[in-house]
């Protein structure tokens, strides 16, 4: 049973980027595959006859977001209660995704599971930059076109590059930790620093300049941890894209800033869209310092930019803020505190290799998360951030089994000494 219940958890992992890729409908309305899969994976949690000893790490944090979200809702009720069951389907889906935390949490109890799933994740990542990848190659590189932006599984064309992107900067440095914090075989590494080219390429044809800029950052971030020299090595490597990277890719990064008739240097319309959606973000703030309520802000923002009515803001910080008022702020605050003291805490057990890697990597992706949501609303996208929220509960997991020797969970070798 055990066996087969990690087959379901590892199924999971594989599904979630995929599930518009691989939709599986049915008739009735709030039902879906990946919720049968969450229900049949909670099946053995719920049977299990002995229970964990161990309290939940930094559920209060869950909590206090799940409120945040209530309280929006609620919000958006009282001031026009009209669209209540599309609110109410969007409060669900929102509060949906982040149980995957509890569920992998209670769920897994032993470190070879850990490791199992960890594996599972880095192989989806590498199908997911192959898969991307590929799609770029057929786009071709002769001269940059926005229709040609590969997007993998997370769309049907470039409308959903920026969610490949999104994926990129929080999966693919994983490989980058993997390399530089583990003692690998040769092969072992091969493949290793294969994984990273793959989504280091996939991501650029997503032609997704935030995700280039973040993506860099969080190599940096990594190579800090190991060797400054290799820091330095990166920054150079970078900052000299124009000699080894694709054309397109060059001229994609050259299209932020451009000339206009006068000669003065003005951003691009896509870049200038959001400057305006998060400046009438603001004046949406101070007229309703309680929010306008959940899924509102595409409603109320045409008031203040009236050419970007029901637009989204690009930014999820300013979303989850003009929807739930300044309360938000602190409970961002506390839950994003939250995931980092994970694997601040994780990182700590600094002889174990397992602990210090995935401690580490974990920190940098809370980086990604962050960094990925400041140019676009994807904290409760469930394709990217499904696998997220596993991978915290994966963490936190761990931690517990090196904190606390319980019976139920057995501990490595190396920490039993």
């Amino acid at each position: 049973m055990t066996s087969l219940a990690n087959i379901l958890l590892a199924i999971i992992i594989v599904y979630l980027p995929y599930q518009l890729h691989f939709p599986i409908v049915f008739d009735v309305k709030g039902i879906n595959f990946i919720n049968l899969l969450f229900f049949f994976a909670l099946l053995p949690v719920l049977m299990r006859k002995e229970k964990s000893q161990t309290l939940t790490p930094i559920k209060w944090n869950f909590f206090a977001l799940f409120g945040l979200l209530v309280m929006a809702f609620l919000v958006a009720q009282a001031r026009d209660g009209s669209r209540f069951a599309d609110d109410l389907t969007i409060l669900k889906t929102y509060i949906f995704y982040p149980l995957f935390y509890f569920l992998y949490f209670a769920a897994v109890r032993d470190v070879k599971t850990i490791r199992f799933l960890m594996l599972t994740m880095l192989f989806v990542t590498a199908v997911i930059s192959l898969q991307t990848m590929r799609q770029g190659i057929d786009y071709g590189f002769g001269e940059y076109s926005h229709s040609k932006r590969a997007a993998g599984p997370f769309g049907k064309d470039f409308r959903g590059s920026n969610a490949a992107a999104a994926y990129f900067v929080i999966f693919v440095p994983l490989f980058v930790a993997a390399f530089l914090q583990y003692r690998l075989k040769l092969y072992e590494r091969v493949i290793v620093a294969g994984a990273i080219f793959l989504g280091v390429f996939a991501t650029f044809v997503t032609y997704s300049r935030q995700a280039y800029i973040i993506l860099s950052a969080v190599f940096i971030l990594h190579a800090m941890r190991r060797s400054i020299v290799i820091a330095i090595l990166i920054v150079l490597f970078v900052s000299s894209y124009e000699v080894w990277a694709p054309a397109t890719v060059i001229t994609r990064i050259q299209m932020t800033e451009m000339t206009d008739e006068s000669g003065e240097m003005v951003v691009d319309e896509s870049t200038a869209s959001r400057f305006l959606l998060w400046e009438g973000g603001t004046q949406m703030l101070g007229d309703h310092p309680l929010g306008v309520g959940l899924a509102h802000f595409p409603i109320e923002i045409g008031k203040y930019v009236p050419e970007y009515s029901n637009f989204d803001p690009h930014n999820g910080f300013v979303l989850i803020t003009t929807e739930a008022g300044f309360l938000a702020v602190p409970v961002l605050l506390f839950f994003f505190g939250g995931l980092f003291s994970l694997g601040w805490r994780l990182s700590r057990f600094k002889k174990i290799e397992d602990a210090r890697f995935l401690g580490g990597a974990y920190m940098v992706a809370v980086v990604g998360v962050i960094a990925s949501n400041l140019f676009g609303s994807r904290l409760f996208n469930g394709e990217i951030m499904g696998n997220f929220w596993i991978l915290s509960a994966l963490v936190a997991r761990y931690l517990m089994i090196l904190k606390v020797k319980t019976p139920q969970i057995p501990i490595p070798a190396s920490v039993a000494r």
